[in-house]
């Protein structure tokens, strides 16, 4: 019988071994997360769908963020039943995705930039290399990590390629493998 905080200890331990810094610090406060919503004395064991759902909707997020959690619920629990924490996680397959108000074409409407509005926004920044930094971003569709990441053997000015073989993490303040190849 074993409690949430001890299934996330364990399962942190883990990670700390088998993951990259980054993805180690996100499941890290996701945990945190996790164990705030669903109380780190539950027993994992006792653990239902009607538990999960009730206690997430009960935390007054929105949906996507709700969902977010989720994905890493479910993560955890399958993790501590492959390990041998929890023997049933037939629950998991009771729990369905909350239902967005917002549909996603909607959600994202104002998440990127239009040409025009780019436009306007590197006309209006003050510092060049900002402004340098913020179009090669747009141009390239680099991530600001693989881009902070480069040094001048990445770059082969004479067949105009750019190699991304790494990234910065600003929260952890390494470089590592890029997020895709």
């Amino acid at each position: 019988k074993y409690s949430l905080r001890e299934l996330i200890e364990a399962y942190r331990a883990d990670q700390k071994q088998t993951v990259k810094q980054s993805t180690y610090t996100r499941n890290y406060f996701a945990c945190n997360t996790l164990m705030d919503m669903l109380g780190e004395d539950v027993l994992i064991d006792r653990l239902t769908a009607r538990y999960i759902r009730d206690k997430f909707l009960a935390s007054g997020k929105k949906e996507s963020t709700l969902n977010e959690h989720l994905v890493r619920f479910r993560a955890l629990i399958r993790w501590g039943y492959k390990n041998d924490f929890i023997a049933d996680i037939s629950f998991l397959d009771k729990i369905e995705s909350f239902k967005e108000k917002i549909p996603h074409k909607e959600r994202i409407q104002d998440k990127y930039l239009e040409s025009n509005e780019l436009k306007t926004l590197l006309k209006n920044m003050n510092v060049p290399i900002w402004k340098m930094l913020t179009e090669f971003l747009v141009l390239s569709g680099l991530r600001f990590g693989e881009a902070a990441a480069l040094n001048r053997n990445d770059v082969d000015i004479e067949n105009r390629l750019i190699h991304i073989s790494k990234t910065y993490d600003t929260v952890n303040h390494v470089v590592s493998t890029p997020k895709t190849l």
